[in-house]
Order: structure tokens, then sequence, then C-alpha cells
């Protein structure tokens, strides 16, 4: 079975403009619909919890302007939504962050 991702509706959370752009530009021609983009923690936190915006999933910058993204990735774990964290130079310490967090790949 070969799934594809043809209208999957995505949360985009990502601090630097270009990064976002091109992101959602590689999103949209994979299939997905990336439905909201946000450029900051408040703005992330703001989608997350907002009941009219339906999420199939998101993709978060881990550092956002200095800020941890944990705060948005605690409440879309907690609506059941599924997250994919990112950071430019991931390594151990964010992994152990993020253990308590489900939903978090």
């Amino acid at each position: 079975m070969n799934a594809t991702p043809t209208g999957l509706r995505l949360l985009l959370v990502e601090d630097e403009m270009m990064v976002a752009m091109m992101v959602e530009d590689l999103l949209s021609d994979l299939g997905y619909m990336v439905v909201e983009v946000a450029g900051t923690l408040a703005r992330g936190l703001a989608a997350a919890a907002n009941p009219d915006l339906a999420l199939d999933g998101a993709i978060l910058d881990v550092n956002l302007g200095g800020d941890k993204v944990y705060p948005v990735a605690e409440a879309l774990a907690a609506r059941g939504t599924p997250l994919h964290l990112r950071h430019r130079l991931w390594d151990r310490r964010h992994r152990a962050e993020l253990r308590p967090h489900p939903g978090a790949r």
C-alpha cells in the first residue's frame, strides 16, 4: 500500500522566513497543504490552540529566535496532532529534552 500526503493539513512553525518559504514550497510540491506558518512562539501557540484550525500534523523548528518550541509541541500533543521537531544543529541534548513530549519524532 502506497500512502500519499495529498491534502494533509500541516502547521509549520519556523522563525526564519526564507527557510519557511522553502519548506512550505517543498511540502506543497509533495502534496501537503500548509494551512498556517507561524514565525514566533506566540503565533505557534495561537495556532495550536485554535480549535477552528484543522491539522493533520505539524513541523516545528526547535529554536524560535531563542525561544524553545516545546510549549507548542505540548499543545499539539494535547490535541492529538502528530508532530516533527527539527533543528539545524540537532544533537542529543534536544532528543533528551523532547523525551517527555508525546508525539514527537
